[in-house]
């Protein structure tokens, strides 16, 4: 199975940027070392993350231990505490050496998750997926359209191009359209019930070589890699109109 990130974590810091990135990706307004007031006053956590969707919000305050030991009973106590008088919705402790047993009792009815980094990517892979994919979607949607010359909204703003420019326009469809479909979410998503294939990891495998990456190493990687890629292409087809053309804008 393709983890989102390919490496371990090699520091605290590194460890802290790895699961800010995951809930960035994720959609959620995230901050790391951030200082918050609780009812016994202010606090500084590892990383904390914010989602408000309409009326609904959810907030993760997450703990990173990069230690050369097991989480003890008392670090899990004093998190709870902390997790409790802020009122978030739920904590994380993601630890490099895992937990002693007295930890995870302590842990126990309560909305404390106990993690080591392998199980933290893995209980947050298929919302980090279906995040980052719709991500990816919105994003690349106007760089579809640029590169359908067969569309005729898209075809009147090509026709008034100059020669030259036309030239342009077909060196860059040539250059986006192959990775701006991969960037779409018919690839990996049900159009009718808007779901993961279960077959999606082998969809990733099968177009990894598409890309200039060297080797199927994480999700992370691939998925950011095209999100970049398709930023550029819509900016480079913005260029050549000299205008943002959006489907949508009639």
């Amino acid at each position: 199975m393709i983890p989102i990130f390919s490496k371990e974590p090699g520091n605290w810091r590194e460890l802290q940027d790895m699961v800010a990135t995951i809930f960035l990706d994720m959609g959620y307004d995230t901050a790391i070392e951030k200082d918050i007031k609780t009812v016994r006053g202010k606090v500084n956590v590892d990383v904390f993350a914010h989602k408000k969707v309409q009326r609904l919000s959810e907030t993760v305050i997450v703990e990173c231990k990069n230690w050369a030991r097991a989480v003890t009973k008392s670090t899990v106590h004093s998190f709870r505490t902390i997790v409790s008088d802020y009122g978030a919705n739920l904590g994380l402790i993601v630890s490099k050496k895992g937990f002693q047993k007295g930890a995870y009792e302590a842990a126990e009815n309560s909305n404390i998750l106990l993690l080591t980094f392998d199980e933290f990517q893995m209980e947050f892979r298929d919302q980090w997926l279906d995040d980052v994919i719709e991500r990816n979607a919105t994003t690349v949607y106007p760089l579809r359209r640029y590169c359908d010359y067969m569309d005729s909204f898209i075809a009147k703003h090509i026709d008034v191009l100059t020669e030259e420019k036309q030239l342009i326009y077909r060196k860059l469809r040539n250059q986006y359209d192959s990775q701006s479909g991969l960037a779409s979410r018919m690839f990996y998503k049900s159009i009718g019930s808007n779901r993961l294939h279960d077959y999606v990891e082998e969809v990733i495998l099968e177009n990894y070589h598409r890309l200039p990456l060297d080797k199927p190493e994480s999700l992370h990687s691939y998925f950011d890699f095209l999100y970049r890629y398709c930023l550029d292409g819509v900016e480079a087809f913005d260029n050549l109109f000299e205008k943002k053309i959006r489907k949508w804008d009639r």
